[in-house]
């Protein structure tokens, strides 16, 4: 799992720096980032209404970060652990 986080935070840090621009066909999806100041913790989805519910919650929206396809061989997912400090999400191609 620490390989498939890393790979994927590797592939974000590329898009970032990289000043990508961006933008959805039909057939994919816009993933937003937002920023949590109080734990450091990075927001990632391809929802709007969950992007504009965690964004007036006091996130921060970062705008999108990338494309993805909508329908993929290889699904992402998404685990919450509300264990940790302020929560945390970790996101992984292996179903849990």
């Amino acid at each position: 799992m620490k390989k498939v986080l890393l790979s994927f935070l590797t592939i974000m840090t590329i898009l970032m720096i990289g000043g990508v621009k961006v933008s959805a066909d039909s057939t994919q999806s816009e993933i937003y980032r937002l920023y949590n100041k109080n734990t450091g913790e990075h927001f990632y989805t391809s929802s709007a209404f969950e992007r504009d519910s965690v964004s007036k919650s006091g996130w921060s929206y970062e705008g999108v970060r990338w494309v993805s396809p909508k329908k993929s061989a290889t699904p992402i997912y998404r685990v919450f652990n509300p264990n940790a400090r302020g929560g945390d999400h970790y996101y992984t191609k292996k179903q849990l």
